[in-house]
């Protein structure tokens, strides 16, 4: 078996284009590479001060914590915090879960996590550190989290520089070659054959780290198990150098980065495009652990065909 194509992929593999390795001596560094916790500023503040202020912030610093003490948040204010004026966005599929609403509700649902259309955000596991959004032609900028309750055990976010983490594997040479290649990406079947899925996964296809590909400088894109699936129903199942790849990149992530807890009430606010977001296993109590999740836009540039 060739490394290079696999099970007489060759054809398949032809499809996934090698892009520019993206250039990021420019970025200024994160905090949250020194382990701080993100910044947090009290509510009245965040509703007395511009959406863009805020998301200058999370720009500068990777994330933000709107903290709102114990009255927590009414839907209206989180939606002024975030400045919802046409720049709030979700796909098509989680408008779809969440009815029609601008936040989904991130709890643990009883599923299966061995079922390879469950996502890991619906049960209590690990994810691994990943990006929000998997559609070929867009990604949101940012991501937000608003914690209704907290978990009994267990849960806390990790966040971690993308970008410092790339240049880092820039430096380790081996994998060169994949860090700006495309991977095929698995979606969720809603309905779909197995054989339909496998056809459609053979357009979708993107690179784990780029620069511009959507028009707005460097992107990280990556859930790990969306492209081990995504290879396998593609035909084409990650090689050892591929695998080998990302266990190196995981590492990466694991040994910096910021781990914290959110309290009840906090909204967590993250660059979804240079920020490597996970959280820990957890336990619940008498109440589900319950978060809110919002996709975000800044602008409409920042998002592909918008």
């Amino acid at each position: 078996m060739s490394e290079t194509t696999g099970n007489g992929s060759s054809g398949i593999r032809s499809l996934l284009v090698q892009h520019p390795l993206p250039d990021v001596t420019g970025l200024a560094p994160l905090s949250i590479l020194d382990g701080d916790a993100p910044t947090v500023i009290e509510v009245a503040d965040a509703l007395n001060s511009p959406p863009a202020d805020l998301f200058d912030v999370v720009d500068q610093r990777g994330a933000l914590v709107v903290r709102s003490g114990d009255g927590g948040f009414a839907r209206d204010a989180l939606r002024s915090v975030l400045g919802v004026g046409g720049e709030l966005i979700q796909s098509a599929a989680e408008l779809g879960k969440a009815g029609q609403s601008d936040f989904y509700q991130v709890v643990d649902r009883g599923m299966d996590i061995n079922d390879p259309n469950v996502l890991f955000s619906a049960t209590t596991l690990p994810i691994g550190f990943h990006s929000d959004g998997n559609e070929p032609d867009w990604v949101p900028g940012y991501f937000a989290l608003y914690c209704q309750q907290t978990a009994s055990q267990g849960g806390e976010s990790r966040l971690v520089d993308a970008a410092e983490a790339y240049a880092r594997l820039l430096k380790v040479g081996e994998f060169n070659d994949l860090l700006s290649r495309d991977f095929f990406r698995d979606e969720i079947l809603f309905g779909n054959s197995e054989h339909a899925a496998a056809m459609a996964v053979r357009s979708r296809h993107w690179p784990i780290f780029s620069e511009d590909l959507w028009g707005v400088g460097f992107t990280f894109r990556y859930t790990r198990r969306r492209l081990e699936t995504g290879h396998e129903r593609a035909g084409a199942p990650l090689t050892a150098k591929e695998s080998a790849f990302l266990d190196v990149m995981d590492a990466q992530f694991a040994t910096a980065g910021a781990t914290f807890a959110l309290r009840q009430g906090d909204l967590l606010i993250v660059d979804n495009r240079r920020v490597a977001h996970d959280r820990l296993p957890y336990q619940d109590g008498q109440e589900k652990r319950s978060l809110l999740r919002a996709w975000i836009r800044r602008t409409p540039l920042q998002d592909a065909n918008a």
